[in-house]
């Protein structure tokens, strides 16, 4: 995701200018995607345990908030209240899944790893979402990802946020003889 929000406005340049409007509902729908990937174990965890008839409780409940959030905010922000609805149903949804596994089950998926791993991505926004080239828009999209990728891979190996990525990159530096 972090990705197509530093490289947004490139790739809006090359699509056609009707769809330029969008910009919002690209972060508010690919924040609401990463709150679901970041929380989206919950859900097997409550499935797989004598809890499972929850999950379903908990589906009905987030199709009545959607539709609810949906008639309120499509008429008044068209595409972006379609995507503010979704980012606040997912987020609600996926909320209600962690507190139950955590009071439930007594599990935690986070840690300060966890929070080192989030501020590297909002520092890697900061620094490249406002940056851009000049030169063509697929060779920014290009430069920018390469560059937000490598301080992304580089801050992660170097404060240690996973021990198996680490052994992952460092395997690969000692094959090719820089490790």
């Amino acid at each position: 995701m972090i990705l197509i929000f530093v490289n947004i406005h490139e790739i809006y340049k090359l699509i056609p200018q009707d769809y330029s409007g969008g910009i919002l509902a690209v972060f508010l729908i690919g924040l609401c995607k990463f709150y679901d990937v970041l929380l989206g174990n919950n859900n097997s965890i409550i499935v797989n345990t004598k809890y499972y008839r929850t999950v379903v409780l908990f589906g009905i409940f987030t199709v009545f908030l959607m539709i609810v959030l949906n008639a309120v905010f499509i008429p008044l922000y068209g595409i972006e209240g379609s995507a503010f609805a979704t980012l606040i149903t997912v987020a609600i949804y996926n909320t209600i899944k962690l507190i139950f596994v955590v009071k439930k089950m007594d599990l935690f998926p986070f840690t300060n790893k966890t929070l080192q791993s989030l501020g590297i991505l909002a520092l890697c926004f900061l620094l490249f979402y406002f940056w851009d080239f000049p030169f063509h828009a697929i060779i920014n999209i290009g430069i920018k990802s390469i560059l937000v990728a490598a301080l992304y891979v580089y801050l992660n190996f170097k404060l240690q946020i996973s021990e198996e990525v680490n052994s992952v990159i460092e395997n690969g530096l000692r094959k090719v003889g820089l490790h």
